[in-house]
């Protein structure tokens, strides 16, 4: 009797210490220049979007660092992250929020919510952010103290990426067009320019011009490109158009931070300067198996940051190659890696 006794008591106590929540888990690590952040959107409607760190010098990765560190799942599909005033962050498109975190320790400080399907943030240097939207129909303005929604632009269409140049904010939209152009004084929309169709992703190069993509639109007739924007004058104009052979999906379009090379994914990775006069034929990074999703360029170094998505099911894997184009390193990351922050 004694011998089945004990055995009861040894069996509850197994399962005492089963059923005992499992204790945060935490790294002696501050998030720094060392550091890369990488952004898993998860798949859609499965609520798994993970946010790993990379440590360069180490060479280590911690997959789902974020939700280790605060014992929370960050929601429905990570679309983009940001740096911004000290602080981390990071828009779920499907969760309808903006997750904000401390810039070292990666603990979770704020939230914005009540979002209609947010894509991007940026900061439009007057006391606001401003967030792009893929069904609002409007571009959301935060206040940046008090991370409340306090008003909205109206703008027709699935805006996208956006940057701030001066006083004014140049907008991107999906099913557009025209490119925005958005005043920041009174929140308005102030100028527009035809840009065949379709503006996805902006960046700003060493002489202050805008280059963006377009994804074109093949019912209108009108192909994919990249252009070369001068915005020196009251009304921005095209100076450079480079367009796509039909079927091209030009995206991720990227600068180093001498801001003299681009980067952009056409299935493959392309490398171009600023200064040429046509677009590269032969790629600077091969996808050859692989299904190259997002990439990144280390402003400390140089090094461009690949990732390749698979199956879109099973992990995916993050590819580090020097500004020659030689692989350095590789290593795994969560489902769909698709965005990088560096500090």
């Amino acid at each position: 009797m004694k011998k089945h006794l004990l055995l009861i008591y040894i069996i509850a106590l197994t399962i005492l210490f089963a059923c005992k929540p499992e204790k945060p888990i935490t790294k002696p690590f501050s998030l720094s220049s060392n550091t890369l952040i990488v952004g898993c959107e998860g798949n859609y409607t499965w609520g798994n979007a993970s946010a790993s760190l990379y440590f360069k010098t180490q060479d280590s990765i911690w997959n789902d660092a974020y939700y280790t560190i605060n014992r929370e799942k960050l929601g429905d599909v990570l679309q983009s992250m940001n740096f911004l005033n000290g602080k981390i962050f990071m828009v779920m498109n499907n969760s309808n929020r903006i997750i904000i975190s401390d810039a070292k320790s990666f603990v979770k400080e704020h939230e914005i919510a009540s979002l209609q399907s947010p894509r991007y943030i940026i900061d439009a240097m007057n006391g606001t952010y401003y967030v792009s939207d893929l069904y609002a129909n409007a571009i959301s303005i935060i206040n940046q103290n008090s991370y409340e929604k306090v008003g909205s632009i109206p703008c027709i269409g699935w805006t996208e990426e956006m940057i701030c140049v001066a006083n004014k904010v140049y907008v991107c939209n999906r099913k557009s067009r025209f490119l925005y152009v958005v005043n920041t004084g009174n929140h308005s929309v102030e100028d527009s320019l035809d840009i065949g169709y379709g503006a996805s992703a902006i960046i700003k190069d060493q002489h202050g011009k805008l280059w963006l993509t377009t994804t074109g639109n093949s019912t209108m007739g009108i192909a994919a490109s990249l252009l070369c924007l001068n915005i020196t004058d009251a009304h921005p104009i095209i100076e450079r158009q480079f367009n796509f052979v039909s079927g091209a999906s030009p995206r991720c379009l990227k600068v180093n931070s001498e801001g003299d090379q681009l980067y952009y994914v056409n299935t493959d990775v392309f490398n171009m300067s600023i200064e040429a006069s046509s677009m590269p034929s032969t790629p600077f990074i091969s996808a050859s198996t692989t299904n190259i999703y997002g990439v990144e360029i280390d402003p400390s170094n140089g090094d461009v940051y690949v990732s390749d998505a698979k199956d879109y099911v099973q992990s995916g894997t993050i590819y580090r190659y020097n500004k020659a184009g030689q692989l350095q390193s590789q290593f795994d990351a969560g489902i769909i890696p698709s965005c990088f922050l560096f500090f």
